[in-house]
């Protein structure tokens, strides 16, 4: 009988830790999610607060013939902060590819898209 009674003691204190461990586990994961939701919100407001913080940089020059300056829409250059200076040339489709500034096509590109606009 004794047995029996402790064991519904223990049963009743597990009960009774295990909303309050639930109730730990939420506090925990609306805190994590608050924390990130705030980060987000910081990185968000300092990119709006200066434009020319850098969004991508390059890991290496696109090497090979010589592209057409006709499948390009647009350039741009990489930021100062990054490793590699670069020039980035957009495709008419979107894609996004790194040259060396250095390359004289590429400055020849980067003219004659400047010239048609």
């Amino acid at each position: 009988m004794d047995t029996v009674s402790s064991l519904l003691r223990e049963e009743e204190q597990e009960e009774q830790k295990s909303p309050a461990l639930a109730e730990d586990i939420t506090m925990s994961l609306k805190t994590a999610l608050l924390v990130a939701l705030i980060l987000a919100l910081s990185y968000h407001h300092v990119a709006a607060l200066y434009p020319g913080t850098p969004k991508e940089c390059c890991d290496a020059y696109r090497t090979g013939k010589q592209l057409s300056y006709t499948i390009f829409r647009s350039y741009y250059r990489t930021s100062r902060d990054c490793f590699l200076n670069a020039i980035v040339l957009v495709t008419k489709t979107g894609k996004r590819i790194c040259f060396n500034p250095a390359e004289r096509w590429v400055r020849q590109t980067m003219r004659r898209l400047q010239e048609k606009k």
